[in-house]
């Protein structure tokens, strides 16, 4: 009796154990025929894109590198953030690159995981000794640039600066560092880490800049991340995959041409080989 009791118990658990298997193996199977589409702008050196439409930097290679582990079908897409926004937001599976975690947005998106830290600097030209501030109610009496739609633009407002008196917003970063070079804005508010590529893809010299003051409200993660109309089975595969890569330790390096600065960028993490001219960067 009690083997046939011992027996049936393990028929019982054995049954269960061969549906949950079979069930999870259903819901993996329904998650990888889906199609993804990774989507953000560029960003150098974690986004970049070039003439010829083929896409680089330290978040395309991790994105890349979780859709390979994963199994899942994707594609990798390099398009203005508004538009982006508004594809994850509306869209399923569609997955942001890059997106600061704020309080404000935290409840907008799905989020997959930490794969940067942003720290936020006011930024001016070395040739503009007038520009000097300690803090920045310093700055109201200036005319600051940020991007339309970025967390530091809104932070400034919301601060008290006001778009058409010291604030203007431009439409993307290249225009923004433009404005500083012409001088028709006295600072930008921007990344500090990728401040030196931006300022090198618009076509100007990163050595030109100093950095004037950091902004420690505007420390934050960077994230993948997803809206609400993606399946949480997608989310849980992609957030496990990067679990996973975090464990493996991946790491992408960030060197912008004609530098000797060299950057890893680990999952979470930046750690920084640091030289002269790193520090020449923004004129420490």
């Amino acid at each position: 009796m009690m083997y046939k009791t011992f027996s049936r118990k393990h028929r019982v658990m054995f049954g269960c154990l061969r549906y949950l298997l079979l069930t999870a193996y259903l819901s993996l199977n329904t998650v990888v025929a889906q199609e993804i589409l990774f989507v953000g702008e560029a960003v150098p050196p974690l986004i970049i894109v070039d003439e010829v439409n083929h896409k680089s930097g330290a978040l395309v290679e991790l994105a890349q590198a979780l859709i390979d582990s994963t199994k899942v079908k994707a594609n990798i897409a390099i398009i203005p953030w508004a538009r982006a926004v508004e594809m994850a937001r509306n869209d399923e599976n569609v997955v942001l690159l890059s997106v600061l975690k704020t309080e404000a947005r935290e409840p907008q998106f799905q989020w997959i995981g930490k794969v940067h830290e942003a720290r936020a600097h006011l930024i001016a030209l070395k040739n503009r000794p007038d520009v000097v501030i300690s803090n920045l109610d310093d700055a109201y009496s200036l005319r600051l640039g940020s991007v339309r739609g970025y967390g530091s633009a809104n932070y400034l407002v919301n601060k008290g600066f006001k778009e058409g008196t010291n604030l203007v917003l431009a439409s993307n970063s290249e225009q923004m560092w433009g404005l500083l070079f012409n001088k028709r804005v006295d600072m930008v508010l921007s990344n500090f880490e990728t401040s030196p590529f931006e300022i090198q893809n618009a076509g100007f010299d990163p050595l030109q800049v100093k950095d004037l003051l950091e902004i420690p409200a505007l420390t934050h993660e960077l994230q993948f991340a997803t809206g609400h109309k993606t399946s949480a089975e997608i989310v849980a595969v992609l957030t496990q995959g990067l679990v996973n890569l975090k464990k493996m330790a991946c790491t992408a390096t960030l060197k912008p041409a004609g530098d000797s600065r060299q950057t890893k960028l680990r999952l979470g993490k930046v750690s920084h080989n640091t030289t002269k001219r790193h520090t020449a960067f923004y004129g420490k």
